[in-house]
């Protein structure tokens, strides 16, 4: 899929039959590829700048002119960061169709291959290659958690912090094998106390970005929400008032009794809260709050929110030690027939509590809110898919590769060396640094054309 950096090309930029029509150009040609298109194009253009001009395309022959905008980027200032034209109009595909055909009439110019924009991005050091990934998270974005994971890493996210490290790494790498070029001479520009230190650093900021990227986060995916607590509390009749304000028809309703223990297995269904869509989990009661059983305690530990139920004229027993308060929203249901006031300590400890009804409507919606507002708050993290299945191992072998050196340390030196290089062919791996075209080729054949 490689062609010439020396080659321009073209492409549709933009769906066909949307009202709008875009067709985008780069390379070294692209200007004046465009320029056979526009009548009276100004002679005093100023190649050197940005622009956006009116401009009137000559299609069919010059006595049919079609108003357009020509956007203009020199090199070094666009996307690709070589000389890049886009040309604005009518969302026809049969227009769109035709420009692209008589652009690549010009002998310079060729169709572009899926996802070449990027790839000359990348190739260019326009962009890394995580960046290059989240582009197309972008445009494989299907809620806004996702759009907003994508965006992130496409700011540079998980790209800064990979190459502030790398370059650290590089430093020490040079220092300690300028070491061995002395060490006949006795200078050492690196002492072994102080590589183990630097490098037990870099190992930990390691371990930190890779839990980032692998880690699952309720942005991306579906967030999951357990509701718990004890038999007849209310949790199957909460379940089932969510559901029915926020779910599907598919997932069928809990049984409601009035007598204990009704629910003797979990259910599940899921929710749509505005922008996101959570996993709302209904499971038997639990006679111990501190200690639930095996299953139980295996959900708790799985989900992102516990939704704590507990009648509203109850006080809060203590919760399971494995189960953080700031991940609970304790919930006071049947809060329409009883409602004790609760003390700031017995409250302060959770994320929020909320009295809920569930037969009342606007009790329902707030439930609802605060979850929503829980995961509001969890910042930006995670990366989109394609990033973290490709680069989950590679940070895993550099981690490794890291601690094989701090061990080395004191015994051959050269070995210390050739782990310090693996760990940074593994991280340059993850930002392109090191690459294969058979890698290039599976990331960006994925690409739509113009992108």
């Amino acid at each position: 899929m490689f062609g010439s950096l020396e080659e321009t090309i073209t492409a549709p930029a933009a769906p066909c039959g949307g009202r709008r029509g875009i067709v985008r150009i780069s390379g070294g040609a692209s200007l004046q590829a465009a320029c056979r298109l526009i009548r009276s194009f100004p002679d005093d253009f100023d190649r050197t700048q940005t622009a956006i001009l009116p401009v009137e395309l000559t299609l069919y022959g010059r006595q049919r002119l079609l108003p357009a905008l020509l956007y203009f980027w020199p090199a070094g200032h666009g996307f690709t960061a070589e000389e890049s034209v886009e040309i604005h109009t009518f969302g026809s595909p049969a227009i769109v169709s035709r420009l692209v055909r008589e652009l690549c009439a010009e002998q310079r110019v060729r169709p572009a291959n899926h996802g070449e924009f990027t790839l000359r991005a990348f190739l260019n050091g326009r962009i890394d290659l995580t960046q290059a990934e989240a582009v197309l998270g972008v445009i494989d974005a299907r809620s806004g958690g996702e759009l907003s994971t994508a965006l992130t890493q496409l700011s540079g996210h998980l790209a800064r912090p990979l190459h502030a490290l790398r370059e650290e790494l590089l430093n020490l790498l040079s220092d300690w094998e300028a070491g061995l070029d002395f060490a006949e001479e006795g200078i050492a520009f690196l002492t072994p106390e102080a590589l183990a230190d630097r490098l037990e650093e870099l190992r930990k900021r390691l371990r930190k970005i890779s839990d980032t990227l692998t880690s699952r986060s309720p942005r991306q995916t579906l967030g999951t929400v357990l509701l718990f607590g004890r038999p007849n509390a209310g949790k199957s009749t909460l379940f089932n008032a969510l559901k029915g304000r926020f779910g599907g028809e598919t997932t069928p309703n809990a049984l409601v009794c009035d007598h204990a223990g009704t629910t003797s297995d979990w259910l599940e269904a899921p929710l749509c809260l505005g922008d996101r869509t959570v996993r709302l989990i209904d499971t038997a009661g639990t006679e111990s709050i501190d200690r639930p059983e095996e299953r139980t305690d295996r959900l708790l530990a799985g989900a992102d929110l516990v939704l704590y139920c507990l009648p509203g004229d109850q006080i809060p027993e203590p919760i399971p030690p494995s189960l953080e308060p700031d991940r609970v929203i304790l919930l006071q249901t049947k809060s329409d027939l009883a409602l004790r006031s609760l003390s700031p300590e017995q409250t302060a400890r959770f994320f929020r509590t909320l009295p809920v009804s569930s037969i009342r409507l606007e009790s329902i919606e707030q439930a609802a809110g605060a979850i929503d507002a829980f995961f509001r708050t969890i910042p930006p993290g995670g990366a989109v898919p394609s990033t973290a299945q490709r680069c989950a191992s590679a940070l895993d072998a550099a981690q490794a590769a890291l601690s094989r050196a701090v061990m080395s340390i004191g015994g051959d030196e050269v070995l210390t060396a050739a782990q310090l290089r693996e760990a940074l062919e593994q991280i340059g791996t993850v930002t392109g640094a090191v690459t294969t075209d058979d890698l290039l080729d599976r990331i960006f054949s994925r690409f739509c054309l113009g992108k």
